[in-house]
């Protein structure tokens, strides 16, 4: 099956979004110590934000993926980069802890509608079955890619202005998301039609598989292990006089 035209470009265009989505949840674990020392709030209160998010990522990505098989891949991800985006200001802007905790919240969602799942699912099934495999491989390598690059860039804000200022600039910088959507929505789906199924039924498929619990597992540890890792480090380090 030959690959349709702009395929490839749609494949750059979706591991750049991926890059910016996963990257700039990962520079989240730079600002424990200024926020949490600014606002007067302690760490464990910061923690918890980040833990609330990444579990409403979790959460709300089958409902997302969902919406988006409906009313198309474009629309979702503009609102994941639009929550993002705004995550990011209000704690850019926060006053108190509870203003951080809503900037998470957003954060969570925008990752539900921006990250893996509405993504891949888009390529996957536009892949020709012969190509899917590197697609899907390049996609995710961004990402990964994303959490390597995006905290240098954050760390050197901070170092530059401030921890407000550096928010408010990742959040301009999450909206590069939004002319990176077109070329992902502009290929179609090579997939064979199959039965309509709604989303309680493809919950209810994923459940009664063990595989789906296999690899929930196996993701459910190594986020727990690196997000814990990624959000104590930073300051655990500099707390040790580690420099900067």
């Amino acid at each position: 099956m030959s690959v349709q035209r702009g395929f490839w470009l749609a494949v750059a265009c979706g591991a750049l979004i991926l890059t910016l989505a996963t990257g700039l949840r990962a520079t989240f674990g730079l600002f424990l110590k200024p926020v949490s020392i600014d606002l007067g709030i302690s760490r464990e209160f910061f923690g918890f934000g980040f833990a609330l998010q990444n579990l409403l990522w979790g959460a709300a990505s089958p409902f997302l993926g969902s919406i988006a098989d409906k009313y198309g891949t474009g629309r979702v991800v503009a609102f994941g980069a639009l929550c993002y985006a705004a995550g990011l200001a209000i704690m850019g802007y926060a006053t108190s802890g509870n203003v951080v905790i809503i900037g998470n919240i957003l954060v969570g969602v925008a990752l539900a509608g921006s990250g893996f799942s509405v993504v891949l699912g888009a390529i996957g099934r536009a892949a020709p079955p012969e190509k899917r495999s590197i697609a899907l491989g390049i996609i995710t390598a961004g990402g990964s890619f994303g959490q390597f690059a995006v905290v240098p860039y954050a760390h050197i804000l901070i170092e530059a202005f401030d921890w407000r200022m550096a928010l408010t600039a990742l959040a301009l910088t999450s909206l590069i998301m939004l002319p990176l959507i077109p070329p992902v929505t502009k290929v179609h789906s090579v997939q064979p039609a199959g039965l309509p199924q709604t989303l309680r039924q493809a919950l209810s498929e994923a459940i009664a598989h063990k595989g789906f619990w296999l690899l929930t597992a196996g993701f459910f540890v190594c986020g727990f292990q690196v997000v814990f890792v990624a959000t104590h480090l930073p300051a655990f380090l500099a707390d040790r006089g580690m420099p900067t």
